[in-house]
């Protein structure tokens, strides 16, 4: 059959918290990943259209540019080594076992992130309440959504809505008849049911979810705060705030303000989207971005290295001349190693009330690197 006439299996982009709807069909060119991905543009989301890490996520399936099997540190050379999923996630789940028996059930966490499918985030839920008992669930968003508000509760997702409806919107809880709950008992089986309950979530075993007939689940929330708020009455809390500025303020010594961030053709600390051409041909590398009075005044012209040094570090990458940065300030993106990592510069300093890292803004100086 042509590859072209086969249907695509539905899926979501694997980047963004956006969770932009695409397909994925065999491959009609030779060579290359298995796969392609195709648009879908009924999808309300990004109604088919993609950015580039999407359009090319299926370039991680090429050979070579994932793992194969899992790697278990050899306790006497310190070096990973291949071993069957059997014994891998039998050393987990022991190591879960332990510290929960030693430390209570919520010393064990588990850390999600924004780009799970709506099916891997419910049995990520699932495997944490149930099989480890933890209450202790995070991702990836914290840093930057962690003043928001709201629970985040998808407790009444299930497969067959997630089927029928092409997706669910949490919060979404589960109603008290729900056997499946938030109120459902803890898995009490020790290491074994902590393995048996890793190996179902690899294998994609799912979970049986029902609801009661004839009883509406919970519609889901597509947009955030729409008609009520996260409080008992459902209305916002309002509360003087004093300014406070940023813990690390320019200096003499330090007179410039470093803000990092994103490019659009990179993600996050670059792990995928480094290794896809077409990306790295976009946005190949480090770079620092400077207002065009700042570059003349340390006579630096466009692409020659620049330095970058704050209290903690230094980083050196090439000098990007904009108009359109503050000449008080520079930025860098945050998603290479190397000599030019910004996260060797950025403050860890908390906000005192969401206990944010302030990894935005702090006060660097900027030079012409050394022989």
């Amino acid at each position: 059959m042509d590859a072209a006439a086969i249907a695509p299996i539905e899926t979501h982009c694997p980047y963004c918290a956006l969770q932009c709807g695409m397909g994925l069909r065999p491959a009609t060119g030779p060579g290359g990943p298995a796969v392609e991905v195709v648009e879908r543009p009924a999808f309300p989301v990004n109604r088919g259209a993609l950015c580039g890490k999407g359009r090319t996520a299926h370039e991680l399936l090429a050979p070579g540019a994932r793992l194969t099997s899992p790697l278990v540190r050899d306790a006497d050379t310190g070096q990973l080594v291949p071993a069957g999923w059997d014994a891998a996630l039998d050393r987990v789940a022991e190591g879960l076992r332990r510290a929960g028996a030693v430390y209570g059930r919520d010393a064990v966490g588990v850390f999600g992130g924004g780009g799970l499918t709506n099916e891997k985030a419910y049995a990520l839920g699932k495997f944490a309440r149930v099989v480890l008992g933890t209450s202790q669930i995070d991702y990836n968003g914290r840093f930057c959504m962690s003043s928001a508000g709201g629970p985040a509760d998808y407790s009444g997702i299930t497969y067959a809505r997630i089927a029928a409806e092409d997706g669910v919107f949490w919060p979404c809880p589960a109603g008290p008849d729900d056997p499946a709950g938030p109120d459902a008992p803890a898995d009490t089986a020790g290491s074994a049911g902590v393995a048996e309950g890793a190996k179902r979530a690899v294998t994609g075993a799912q979970a049986t979810r029902g609801e009661p007939a004839g009883v509406p689940g919970h519609p889901g929330t597509p947009r955030l705060f729409l008609d009520r708020f996260a409080t008992s009455d459902g209305r916002a809390r309002f509360a003087p705030v004093t300014h406070r500025p940023a813990d690390e303020e320019p200096d003499a010594g330090y007179p410039v303000v470093l803000t990092t961030g994103r490019v659009l053709a990179q993600h996050q600390s670059g792990a995928q989207t480094r290794r896809v051409a077409a990306l790295n041909a976009a946005e190949p590398g480090p770079y620092v971005e400077l207002h065009p009075r700042l570059a003349d005044r340390l006579g630096i012209a466009d692409g020659e290295p620049v330095a970058v040094v704050s209290r903690r570090g230094r980083a050196v990458a090439p000098a990007r001349v904009s108009p359109a940065i503050r000449p008080d300030t520079v930025f860098m993106p945050f998603h290479w190693p190397g000599e030019g990592r910004a996260n060797s510069l950025t403050n860890p300093a908390l906000d005192p009330a969401s206990r944010m890292p302030e990894f935005k803004v702090c006060a660097v100086r900027v030079e012409r690197p050394g022989p």
